[in-house]
């Protein structure tokens, strides 16, 4: 049999969508001129989603409208974002629905759909979306003054709304949905204003329910649990973060007929250690359980989680100050090997640790650590005692290949600059590492001082090695030093005060850096088009 050229098996359309399925988005630029065929399979990822950040409707699109112009019907999902401080602003509202009217003309197909707004916009601008977006599947907005008219009008024009995310909505907006949308799946209200009867009456139209999310409910009863639970048994997304009114056998109540959760969140709620252990014993595809701030939670439902829920990829017990170290300390291995997403700051807060308790704790955690070589991410800020990364946990972090976000903010002891670099050394994946400049202890003469007054180092080097090292380290940084300061005008009578950054690269690629001044500024909000490279592709 004859074989086919390897010119012609790369021009297999099969073979290339084969292909294109495994790069990333500036390869997928690359591909996209190497010809014809592969233009066309390798644009659509790239215009599949479109972010526009900071102002979307008062930029200039003037670039934008060509690309969109020839692949907008290939857009799927777009983001409109606001600056905090244009969101209060007084705004243009045909500014707004021309623009509005502009992107959403030029995307016939699109399916999800979210939009930031000014606080005092009205849900009448809903009727452009209705207009345009007949494809629509998935609606998110902040909108905070909503009518009824206009969310008929919205699910009348959307007819394929399966799922809804907004803020304020009471119950005239609940009754809306129920009785244009039945085919509604999923529905996330922030800041809600509607009552429990209204809530219940809204369930009782959606056996089918896969996600409900009620979150900043401050008088939501139990009660309202429990008649959802009486309607809605196929939920897997359940979210009532910071609803302070719900008690323990709400939660259980619809903790009992949930089988098929998939992802819990009971943030700053008063859940209790026998919810989440149920939670455990029924919830057997549970994937994703955020607990931040809970403060009945103790270790000993967290265990029963981590040694039952195989499917377990998320996990947030932060600042849950009842739970303690201890549960890293378990007679077997974690079976969450899955788990992608940890965060344990803040825990073991309400209690004193001396030292001999972190030294018994702490390696049990880092052997636990090594064990999930899926994390991505990775929050151990916050902690009232010193974490000793380097001494206890070198050898166990080097396990996390595929680590990419770190965060060790709000150290109880600020660590030296080389031992910042050398944690993040020890992840060749890492794309963000996260300290405060107040957690790092500057190279220089008063450090070499104090490593002099020692025989040995606190890795056990020799004293040689210690100060060979430190020079080393002077020589290599002292390029990366650099000055940072404001343009000068002629009105300053005063000298500015110039601010000092030392930077490093770590192996991975990733520039850290952190200001010897030890105050940190947050960095001005990106521009640009949500595509690589700060411009729309093609």
């Amino acid at each position: 049999m004859n074989e086919l050229p390897s010119k012609q098996v790369a021009d297999i359309p099969e073979i290339i969508y084969m292909i294109i399925g495994y790069l990333d988005e500036p390869a997928l630029r690359k591909t996209a001129l190497v010809c014809k065929a592969w233009n066309q399979h390798s644009i659509s990822p790239l215009w599949r989603k479109l972010a526009i950040s900071k102002d979307w409707y008062s930029r200039d699109f003037s670039d934008l409208w060509p690309g969109l112009d020839r692949n907008g019907q290939i857009l799927k999902d777009l983001v409109l974002e606001l600056s905090p401080a244009t969101r209060m602003a007084d705004f243009d509202l045909g500014q707004i629905i021309d623009q509005l009217t502009g992107l959403l003309s030029r995307t016939p197909n699109l399916e999800r759909l979210q939009i930031q707004v000014p606080h005092k916009i009205k849900s009448a601008i809903l009727n452009t979306v209705a207009i345009y977006a007949k494809n629509l599947k998935i609606f998110d907005t902040d909108i905070l003054n909503w009518d009824p008219v206009d969310v008929t009008v919205l699910l009348k024009g959307c007819p394929s709304l399966t799922q809804i995310a907004g803020h304020n909505f009471d119950g005239n907006i609940l009754q809306a949905i129920a009785q244009n949308q039945p085919q509604l799946s999923r529905i996330d209200c922030t800041h809600p204003r509607f009552d429990d009867e209204e809530l219940v009456e809204f369930a009782s139209h959606y056996p089918n329910l896969i996600q409900l999310s009620v979150s900043v409910h401050q008088t939501l009863a139990t009660k309202a649990l429990i008649g959802v639970a009486q309607h809605c048994t196929k939920l897997e997304h359940i979210n009532f973060r910071f609803c302070l009114g719900i008690q323990s056998n709400g939660f259980r109540a619809l903790l009992d007929v949930s089988r098929h959760l998939r992802v819990l969140d009971l943030g700053m709620t008063e859940v209790q250690d026998s919810d989440i252990a149920l939670a455990a014993a029924k919830c057997s595809h549970l994937e994703t359980l955020k607990l931040p701030f809970c403060s009945n939670i103790t270790e000993s439902s967290i265990r029963s989680i981590v040694l039952s829920c195989t499917m377990l990829q998320h996990l947030d017990v932060s600042f849950c100050d009842k739970i303690l170290l201890s549960i890293f300390d378990t007679p077997t291995a974690w079976v969450c090997e899955r788990l992608e997403h940890l965060d344990v700051s803040g825990i073991h807060a309400s209690y004193a640790v001396e030292a001999s308790m972190v030294c018994t704790l702490l390696p049990s955690m880092y052997r636990q650590l090594g064990r999930l070589t899926e994390l991505r991410y990775l929050k151990l800020s916050g902690h009232g005692f010193p974490l000793q990364m380097l001494d206890l946990g070198r050898a166990e972090f080097a396990k996390l290949r595929k680590l990419e976000t770190l965060d060790i903010s709000k150290l109880r002891k600020p660590l030296p600059w080389r031992d910042l670099i050398e944690i993040g050394n020890l992840f060749p994946r890492l794309t963000e590492f996260q300290f405060r400049s107040s957690d790092v202890i500057p190279p220089g003469p008063n450090v070499v001082e104090v490593e002099e007054e020692n025989e040995e180092g606190e890795h056990g080097e020799s004293k040689e090695d210690v100060l060979e090292a430190e020079k080393t380290l002077d020589a290599a940084l002292e390029p990366t030093i650099e000055k940072e300061t404001e343009p000068s005008t002629d009105a300053l009578t005063e000298d500015i005060p110039m601010v000092e950054v030392m930077k490093a690269k770590l192996s991975s690629g990733l520039d850290i850096s952190f200001r010897l001044d030890g105050e940190d500024e947050e960095g001005e909000e990106g521009e640009g088009w949500g595509f690589p490279g700060g411009v729309p592709p093609f």
